[in-house]
């Protein structure tokens, strides 16, 4: 898929000289992917986590949230 990723992103900068639509779908398409991962690790959270196992969640969950402002 990265492969595939790398030549349409290619082209469409060699025809246009500047990102366009097929870096927004990727840049969306990533985001959902580190959403799910993101809800995955929510869902794995033991009810007793640990203060440490919340520490990681909530930083996974700022860094996805400011690359979602960056985007914007």
């Amino acid at each position: 898929m990265a492969k595939i990723w790398l030549k349409l992103t290619e082209t469409e900068y060699a025809d246009t000289g500047k990102s366009g639509l097929i870096s927004w779908l990727i840049n969306g398409i990533n985001l959902e992917d580190a959403q799910d991962a993101l809800r995955a690790d929510i869902w794995q959270l033991p009810q007793d986590a640990s203060v440490a196992q919340k520490a990681v969640v909530e930083e996974k969950q700022q860094k996805l949230a400011a690359h979602c402002k960056d985007t914007t």
